[in-house]
């Protein structure tokens, strides 16, 4: 049976979110902070969750101040988001930020274990200008576990420098442009037929049939729903039926992305997921 006009959808914790549509691809996935850690410093207002728009609603951060002998005292920053679940395709980093230090620079670099910032991207600041708003090219993310760090840190420590300055962010996040959109998501935006379910960095429930039918199943490879950002051991896919009715293989897309059979029909491409079973129950349910 062809998919049920609004019925595919993706399940986010205990909220419905619906699909994307070919017609409504965007330009770029994005993938914003789930978590932070302040080694150093004080946030002064708002946290990671205020990162996520261009809203005007800042996280500001401020320097501490060591103790000790006055004129040997310094003033640190250092504080560090995390990208959980990130895509491997990820060539993109968006940040909008200022400051008002005219003594120190704060230094924005990302890495991909937590522990070598080696990427520095931009610094603002006394050496740097007192903002910053634009999106700068990364590399190395395939060489992630899923997750990324972006840390920013002050670089003046000078003894006796007791200005606490202060860094604040509006938005930041990494993103896929459309060069790094899959070649299955390319198809999806030629063809009608074809839908675009992205996961969210909760878990989520890719629905691709219910207890009636199987969506997608009627015009073997003109239609189908593609699935992106799919987190093995997280996330499920629910489909009709039983693991008997269908087969999984390699994408006729790509080796590393996975496609669902129903009864030799494609319903479904699963990207950077080709080592999926269909009897994994932590990736897959039958209704």
């Amino acid at each position: 049976m062809t998919r049920p006009s609004g019925t595919a959808q993706i399940l986010t914790g205990s909220a419905t979110g619906t699909i994307v549509d070919d017609d409504d691809v965007p330009s770029e996935i994005q993938f914003f902070a789930t978590d932070e850690q302040l080694s150093e410093g004080n946030i002064i207002s708002g946290d990671f969750n205020d990162t996520s728009n261009n809203d005007g609603n800042l996280e500001t951060i401020r320097e501490e101040e060591s103790n000790g002998n006055p004129r040997n005292r310094v003033t640190s920053l250092e504080h560090t988001w995390l990208f959980e679940n990130i895509s491997s395709e990820v060539n993109s980093l968006f940040i909008d930020a200022s400051t008002n230090a005219t003594i120190d620079s704060f230094i924005f670099a990302y890495s991909t274990d937590g522990i070598n910032y080696n990427n520095e991207i931009v610094t603002i600041g006394a050496s740097g200008g007192s903002s910053v708003s634009g999106s700068f090219s990364v590399s190395g993310i395939d060489e992630t576990d899923g997750t990324v760090y972006l840390r920013v840190i002050d670089t003046d420590r000078t003894g006796g420098e007791r200005n606490r300055e202060t860094i604040s962010v509006d938005q930041i996040y990494f993103s896929t442009s459309p060069a790094a959109i899959s070649s299955a998501i390319e198809d999806a935006i030629e063809n009608d037929g074809v839908d675009i379910l992205t996961g969210t960095n909760a878990q989520d429930t890719f629905v691709l049939g219910d207890s009636t039918s199987t969506y997608y199943g009627e015009n073997g490879d003109q239609d189908y729903a593609v699935i992106d950002n799919f987190t093995q051991g997280e996330d499920i896919i629910q489909l009709y039926g039983s693991s008997d009715d269908y087969t999984v293989g390699s994408s006729v897309f790509n080796s590393d992305d996975l496609g669902i059979y129903f009864q030799d029909d494609l319903i479904g491409v699963v990207n950077d997921a080709s080592n999926l079973s269909l009897n994994d129950s932590q990736s897959f349910a039958f209704v």
